[in-house]
């Protein structure tokens, strides 16, 4: 009987360890797989938002331009000009104003067409 209870006891043992180790990888899995969605839910709120706020202040630079500057190429330039010289956010963001062509004109870094 002393062979049997040890078979017994080894077997549930193994019986043990195999549903713990089961068990518990299927739980890390879960646990990865919801930070993996948590991560990429964020990183696209927080893209989405910068986004939309970058776009805005392109937009609301557009509109004033075409709206109040634009009167005449010289006008325009001068009004670019002045607008990246004074741009408020040229430590972290560029802006550029471009010709018909697609030429940089002027550039809040200093950057111009040709260079």
């Amino acid at each position: 009987m002393g062979r049997v209870a040890k078979f017994y006891e080894n077997f549930m043992m193994g019986l043990r360890r195999r549903w713990l180790r089961g068990t518990v990888i299927i739980a890390v899995l879960a646990v990865v797989i919801v930070i993996a969605m948590f991560s990429i839910i964020i990183y696209s709120y927080y893209f989405a938002t910068i986004r939309t706020g970058l776009e805005a202040k392109a937009r609301t630079a557009t509109d004033f331009f075409a709206n109040y500057v634009a009167r005449s190429y010289d006008d325009y330039y001068e009004s670019a000009f002045r607008y990246a010289e004074t741009f408020r956010e040229a430590d972290r963001i560029e802006m550029q104003f471009l010709n018909s062509d697609g030429s940089i004109m002027v550039s809040s870094s200093a950057m111009t067409s040709g260079t």
